[in-house]
This record gives C-alpha cells, structure tokens and sequence, in this order.
C-alpha cells in the first residue's frame, strides 16, 4: 500500500470517528446510529475496505464536523479504530456465544476510554465532550455485564452495570429494569423489586393523563410492552419473596394493560394479553387454586392459537399448563401436554431448543419420578445435564439438573451417586451466589432428605439446620419457605424420638403457612396432617382429631374429594376414629373413602379391596355382622379376580394356628437388663440391590428402644450399612459383645432390615439374611442363615428371652425391585413359621412366605417397621408384643394392598415363649437401688455400664 493510500485511510479514519461521535451526540440523527455501529461485525475481511466505505458514509452524513478533524494526530486515530473492533468484535463472540472471549473484548475497549491514559480520547477535551466518553463507557459497560451474566457471574455482572449506570445523569427506566434483573439473577430480592418499582414509575410518568389517571387505552403499544415487562418482573420477584396480594395487584395491572385493548382485534394486543394470563395462572397454581389456573392457562392458549402462533412459543403456556395437570393428578393429560411440547421444540431452531427443552426435560423427569417409573426419569435428567455442561462457567441450570439427577438416582438407590450430586449441585451455587443463596437452602434440604433416607441423623441436621438459617436471613422468619425448612426438621426429630420438640417446630411451619398462604392451601393441610401424627404420637388425641378433621374440610374443598391427598387423608382419620373406637365415624368415612376409590380406580382395584377388608374390620368390632357380609362377599369376589388372592393365606389369623406354648411361666421372673443389636443394611457393596430405608428402619427402631422402652444407650449397638458386614454381626453376636454382656435373666432384642434370600437346596432349604458384602451370585458364602440367628443365638446368647424381629422376605430370583427380596420365585420358599424357636424366643416376621416386605410410597420407612413402632407406642410403655402385632397386622396388610396392589402378612411366633406378653418398655432389676443391711455396705454392681440410663 503505497503512502497516500495509507494516509488518505488515516484521515478517513479521523472522518470516521468524527461522524460516529456527532450521530451519538445529535438527537435527531441517533436512528442512524445503529446500523452504523453493526459496521465491523465482519471485521476479519478486510479493514481498509470498511475503514474507507463507513469513512465515506460518516462523509456524506457529517461533513463539516468530519473536516475540522481532519488533521489529529496519528496516535489517536489509531486508538479509535482499535476502540471500534474492540467493542463489535465482543458483539460478534457474544452473538457466537463465545462469552469468555466478549467478556475479554468488551474489557479491552473499556481500557481504551480509561481516564489517565495518554492515548484515550478523554484527552481531546476540545473536540470530544466528556459525555460522550461517558455515554460509550455505559455502553461498553452494559455489553460487559451481559457478558458476564451469560457466564454466570451474577455479582460481577451487576457490579459492572451499576458502574456503567453511574456514567449518566440518571438511569431510564430501562436502565432501571435492567438492574432489577440483574438484582434477581443474583439472588437479591429485595433490591431487584425496588429497582421494578423505580422503572414502573418512570414509565408512567411518560403517560397521557386523562383525569387524575393515566389513560392506558392511549398509551401506544411499544410503551405498554416496556411497562408489562417491569410489572411481570415485580410479580415474579414478589412470588418468590412470598408477597402474594402484592403479585397479584402487579399482574392485575398488567393485565389491565391489554385486556381493553385486545377487542381491536390486534394479534400484538392478544398475545401480550395471552402472556398477562400466563402470570395469573401460575400465582393461582401457586396458591393452590387449581380450577382457577386451569381456566387462565386454556385461555391464554386459546389466545396464541388464534393469534397464529404454531411453534415453540407455545411451550410457555405447555409446560406450566403440564405441571398444573401433575398437580391436579391429570397424569395423562400432563404427559400428552408436555410430549405436545417436545414435538414442537424438536421442529425449531437451536436458539429456541436451548430455550424450552431443559425445561421440558425437567417435566418428563419430574413427572415419571411422581409416577414412580424412575428408571424413565434417569434418561430425561441425565439427557438435561449433559445440556447443561455444554454452558459457559457456573450456571444455575447446572445447578438444576445435578440436583434433578441426584433425586433420581436417590429413587434408584444409589445413594452414593446422589449425595454427590447434590453436593456438586450446592458447589455450583456457592460459587455463584456465595454460600447463602436460597438455591443452596433447597439443594441442602434435599440433601438432609438423602441421609434421613439412609438413617444417617447426625448428616441431616446440619442440612437442615444451614437451610433454615439461609432461608430465614434470605426471606425473613414469616416466609412459606420457612415452613417447609421446620417441617423437615420436624420429621427428623420424631424419627429421633423427639416429639416434643418435632411438635415446637411443625406448630411453628403450621402457622407461619396460615399466614403466608392463607388458611385455606392446600400446603397448610399437609401441615396439619404432619402435626396430627406428631400428636398422635404424644397421646393428645383431641388435638390430633381436630388437625385431621381441619385438613380433611381444606382440602375436600380447594382439591376435591378424589383428590389421592383428600382420600389419603379421610383413611388416616377413619383409621384414628377406630382406634378410638369411635366406629360410627370411622364408618362414615370409609364409605366416603370407597366411594372415591371406586370413581379413581374403577370397581375391580386393589384400593377398593383394601377399602372392603377396613369396612369388614370395623363392621365387625361394632358388632354389626349382617352389614358387614356384603363387603365381606365383595372382598372374596376381586381376592379371586386379582391375580388369585383368595389362594393366599392372606386375612387368615396366624395367632389361632400357633402351636401350644409349653406349660409353665416365667411372669414371676423379673428382666435383670435389657440389650439389643439392631442392624439396617440399606447400601450394599454390590449396588444394584441397595434398599432405600433399611437403615433409616434400624435407626429408627434404635431408637425407639432408647428413647421409649428404656433400654440404656450403651446397651444397644447399631449396625448400618458397611458396618454391617458379616464379620461384624457375627462378632457383635459372639465374643465381640452380647455373648460375655446378656447374663441369663436378661433380655436380648435383635432387629434386622435387610434382603432376604430363597430358600437354598444345597444346603437343607436354608433362608440366607443379606448383610453388606453379599455377593447374589453366592448366597450361601456370603449371607447368614436365618436360622442361625433362631437356633444359633439362642445356643450362643445365655439369656433365656429373645426378641427377633426380621423385616426381610423370602423370595427367590434375583430382581432390583423397591421391595425388600431379591426375588420373587415362591415355589422354593420356606415358611418362616416352620423354623426351630429355641425356649423362650419370639420371631416377629414381616411377611409369610411366598409375600415380600414393602417399604412405603408415603414416607420413609418400611411398612413394617412404621407400624410396628407405632403400634409399640400406641398404649404406652406397658404395651405387649403380641398386643402390637395384634394392632400392626391389619394395617401393615391394608396399607400394602392399598398401594402395592400385593398382599404382606406379618406373622408372630410364640411356640417357644412363656409366661404373659413380652413388653420391651419392662423395668430391669439392675436399676433398682438396695437398701444396705445393718452393718454392711452395698458393693458396686459389675458388669453393667451405663446404668444412668442417659439418653442420647
């Protein structure tokens, strides 16, 4: 290039920036201006070409200011082509989604205009106004943030745009609505409704007054959709703070808006008020108004239907619509809602792809883990997270679907993978929005629910405990989240046998959900039901009563009498009326109860055999025969119909067919002391046949035995887990422990959840328990035989009373199910009835042969092990075995029938026993002081440590 080439390029450079600065600084030229900016972002072919082209435009436009800066010096010049491709180059990474290097770009030519630098344009006060260099920091400034925000650099984002704010006057209202967005993404709630509410008022000070109001009607349309924007941002940052009537007067307005206007005609007016409805819709889905939400969400649908729109657009009505369905229990109109939206989001582009699919990822996971088919959740969530990775830096959505993953995997038992995942999920958010973001609340109390699920108390406390400091600094002790934070700790604390406390803190969430939802949500009548069983629990049975009869009328009216939680809800009363024996209301409510099974699930269900066997149960203890005879017939007739029933031993009374326990007693003989090994295996070493509550089963009934039945808290060792191996039961079993601690007088309990095996030809039919390191493809080296723990513990232990209790089953080929068996082959079982009792041995026994042992769909523990210590609490420190399994029984039947659609007796063996009911909570001898004899002192009892009977 020769050199007036070049020094004509050099002046035309000068001309350049001379027209740029007058197009930014000229009102009447500024629509100019922006397709002038767009003018590199092809920089890479050729910038000679386009120096001398937008030169030439710059010319034509702003001749007279070009010429009288003609002659700057070279340096500066220089700088201003530099600037120029600097900031259009960060335009094009930015529209590449290269946001590393935008952010890089934008910085370089946020340099360019520092002040103080020799070369800045700052320096050329004559020619250049200090607000224009102002007016481009702002607006490299903006870019930046954005930039930043792209990455997940919430904090520095919004730092960076407050900044870029200051280089004017005063912030628009645009401005203004900008930072309440990056206020939002931050996590601050409170700043970004303020910056909303700035915006909104700055609009409206633009409006055409009619009166004392300001006239919408006249308002044009351009104008309207800048205001709608900053009120659908105040509600949705009002809903997340838990200000409902505040939300829903931001969405009124905005409503108000276009709902005038849309009888134009307009199809820009019905859309927008299509996208008012939307926001109603998902306030009421919030609330609990679900006909209400249904009604706006169809309404809107109908609007963008008839407006044209075909594509994705649609799935902003789909998916929240979906969701509502899944709430209603509308399984299949949520499914064919959310499947319509992938059909639609499979058609579109990439950038409207990233846009609704994870979305739509997360309902199908969501949805098929409602409906319990985990394994088809996994491929949605995994399918979510590998999206997510492709993300730039650390990403809420990141965030997401590890925990949506975590949760999956947490259903499927492999609770490993699951503790990491929600750790990485808090990891991701820490580094986001520092270690008090409300995400990290939700992802902890997910978390603390893992290791509740596993047993594991002393990890789920301070879960739970971090969470509900977070949520309480982040939103104030009066929010609805609170609630739900002091619910979880609730359950924690009467799973550890801290009633008392557990009813401090779900009387707290109780009231502080009547407050913030109103009294009639449906979250409050959960509440109320979590506070019956805590009552129940402390034996106040009138207010117990009163919180289920309260949550029964909520919810019969906000979700309807079919509704699975209405229904489930009437059982847990009619359950409560007879064992109260208030047989007349119980009665009444089981044919509400049946009455609603028979519309949900049609005439020849599970649910409605198990309705018939309660109606039957409580008809009979009324004395009532001749009504009790139909559903007793009816009952008979689908045992036949479903899968054969009638066949099983099923409702047969086991207690009648025991053998004669031998004469003699020993009620005479008081309990010297009390010891017990209770053992939950819920991770094994091979895990893909995991149990998802076996330890939280042992933890449980540990505690139980510590907490109620008086047994010290020394005498009792837990084994969990990978603790529980073989050596280590054996041991504990043998030399290790109870064989040198339980004398004769004493009393050993033995409590085992885990799998149980077949019956095994090879070796005499034996019954193998699984511990830890069971290896299914060999049993018989690597389990423990059941009898072993009869005839062997009774030859091992000298104490001649014995309680084991054995929640496993007796299946045979191996399948990963969520029972408790590792297969399901009756024709090899052995009936636990027949195994050897040794003298003064009771066997209580989840399930008979051929059946397997459930663990619950409702809460987080087995069927078994929930009713049995519920049972052994219901009358007190005084209540017998038998008298529990009498009361447990029928409900450990009804409830798997119910929701299992299989039936699972539990059976007691006595044959070996004497003397009255064993009752666990029995005083012990080695707590009885002795008086001295005159003259001799009291030696110190050996042999027994803890006898302060404190409780931990």
């Amino acid at each position: 290039m020769g050199p007036t080439v070049q020094l004509f390029i050099e002046r035309i450079a000068t001309i350049e920036r001379a027209g740029r600065q007058l197009l930014f600084k000229t009102k009447f030229l500024q629509p100019l201006a922006s397709p002038f900016c767009e003018c590199s972002r092809s920089f890479q072919l050729g910038w000679q070409s386009r120096v001398l082209i937008y030169g030439l435009q710059s010319l034509l436009v702003c001749l007279p200011c070009a010429v009288s800066v003609a002659l700057v010096p070279r340096s500066v010049r220089a700088e201003s082509i530099v600037f120029k491709s600097l900031l259009e180059g960060g335009d094009n990474l930015l529209e590449r989604h290269d946001y590393v290097g935008a952010e890089k770009s934008y910085r370089a030519a946020l340099a360019q205009l520092a002040p103080g630098e020799p070369t800045s344009p700052r320096t050329l006060a004559k020619e250049i106004p200090l607000s224009e260099d102002g007016r481009l920091r702002h607006l490299v400034g903006k870019k930046l943030s954005r930039s930043l925000s792209l990455q997940g650099k919430f904090q520095e984002a919004r730092q960076t745009l407050e900044a870029a704010l200051k280089e004017l006057p005063a912030p628009t209202a645009l401005d203004e609505q900008e930072l309440a967005r990056a206020y939002r993404l931050e996590g601050q709630l409170s700043e970004s409704a303020l910056n909303y509410r700035k915006s909104i008022a700055d609009f409206k000070k633009t409006f055409p007054v009619s009166g004392k109001e300001a006239n919408l009607l006249s308002l044009p349309y351009a104008d309207k959709v800048k205001l709608s924007t900053s009120l659908l941002g105040l509600a949705s940052v009002l809903q997340d703070m838990g200000r409902y009537e505040e939300c829903e007067q931001s969405l009124k307005e905005n409503l108000a808006l276009f709902e005038a206007a849309d009888k134009t005609g307009s199809s820009e007016q019905s859309l927008s008020l299509a996208q008012a409805l939307e926001g109603l819709a998902a306030l009421s889905a919030r609330q609990g108004k679900f006909v209400e939400a249904e009604a706006l969400f169809n309404k809107a649908l109908a609007l963008k239907t008839e407006s044209g729109v075909q594509g994705p657009e649609l799935c902003t009505v789909l998916l929240p619509l979906s969701r509502l369905y899944f709430n209603e229990e509308k399984m299949e109109q949520g499914e064919a809602t959310l499947k319509r939206a992938l059909t639609l989001c499979e058609g579109a582009g990439s950038q409207e792809r990233a846009v609704f699919l994870p979305e739509i990822l997360t309902g199908l996971a969501e949805h098929y883990l409602a409906t319990g088919n985990f394994a088809a959740a996994k491929k949605p969530a995994t399918t979510l997270l590998s999206l997510t990775e492709k993300l730039p830096g650390k990403q809420p959505r990141q965030a997401e679907a590890e925990a949506l993953l975590a949760e999956v995997n947490c259903n499927l038992k492999d609770f490993e993978a699951a503790i990491s995942g929600y750790k990485r999920a808090i990891a991701v958010e820490e580094a986001i929005y520092g270690t008090e973001g409300l995400a990290v609340a939700r992802y902890l109390n997910e978390l603390g629910l893992v290791y509740l699920t596993l047993g594991e108390y002393d990890q789920a406390r301070p879960c739970y405990e971090r969470a509900l400091k977070i949520v309480e600094k982040r939103l104030g002790a009066e929010h609805a989240n609170v609630a739900a934070c002091l619910n979880n700790l609730a359950l924690l604390e009467l799973n550890s046998g801290n009633a008392a406390l557990a009813e401090s803190l779900t009387t707290r969430g109780l009231r502080i959900r009547r407050l913030a939802l109103g009294e009639k949500h449906p979250f409050v009548a959960r509440n109320l039901v979590n506070l019956a069983e805590v009552e129940i629990s402390l034996k106040k049975i009138a207010e117990a009563e009163a919180c289920l009869k309260e949550a029964l009328a909520i919810q019969e009216a906000s979700l309807g009498e079919e509704h699975s939680e209405t229904t489930e809800t009437m059982l847990k009363l009619a359950n409560f009326y007879m064992d109260e024996k208030k047989l007349e209301l119980s009665r009444q409510l089981l044919e509400r109860v049946l009455k609603a099974d028979r519309r949900r699930y049609g005439e020849e269900s599970y649910a409605v055999l198990s309705d018939c066997d309660l109606m039957v149960k409580v008809l009979g203890l009324a004395g009532l025969t001749r009504e009790a005879a139909p559903y007793a017939t009816l009952a008979q007739e689908l045992r036949v119909k479903l899968d054969g029933l009638a066949n099983t031993a099923g409702k047969q009374s086991l207690l009648e067919n025991m053998p004669k326990p031998p004469s003699g007693h020993l009620a005479s003989r008081p309990v010297r002391d009390k010891w017990a090994l209770v053992i939950g295996v819920s991770t094994f070493k091979d895990s893909t046949i995991n149990l998802k509550y076996a330890a939280k089963d042992a933890t449980d009934f540990r505690n139980y035995l510590v907490n109620d039945a008086g047994f010290k808290s020394d005498h009792v060792r837990l084994l969990t887990n990978q603790a529980a191996s073989r050596e280590n039961i054996v041991a504990a079993l043998g030399d290790g422990w109870l064989r040198h601690k339980a004398h004769k007088d004493d009393l050993v309990v033995i409590f085992i959840s885990s799998h149980g095996s077949a019956a095994k030809k090879e070796v005499s039919n034996a019954n193998f328990i699984l511990p830890y390191e069971s290896n299914l493809n060999n049993v018989v080296l690597t389990g423990i035989p059941m009898q072993w723990f009869t005839v062997g513990v009774k030859e091992m232990l000298h104490a001649d009373r014995v309680l084991l209790v054995l929640d496993v089953c007796h299946g045979g080929a191996v399948v990963n199910s969520g029972d408790k068996a590792v297969g399901r082959a009756p024709a090899r079982e052995v009936d636990v009835r027949h195994v050897p009792i040794g003298e003064g041995q009771l066997v209580l026994a989840s399930s008979l042969a051929g059946q397997l042992s459930w663990e619950s769909s409702s809460y987080q523990n087995s069927v078994f092990t929930h009713r049995l210590i519920e049972s052994l609490k219901s009358r007190g420190r005084g209540t017998g075995i038998k008298q529990a399994f009498a009361s447990m029984k029928d409900k450990v039947e009804d409830e798997v029938l119910r929701e299992r659609g299989q039936l699972q007796t539990p059976v007691l063996m006595d044959s070996s026993w004497r003397g009255g009911d064993l009752a666990l909570a029995c005083p012990v001898t080695s707590d009885v002081k002795l008086e001295p004899s005159p003259g001799r002192s009291v030696p110190p009892r050996g042999g027994v440590k803890g006898s302060s009977g404190k409780k931990h």
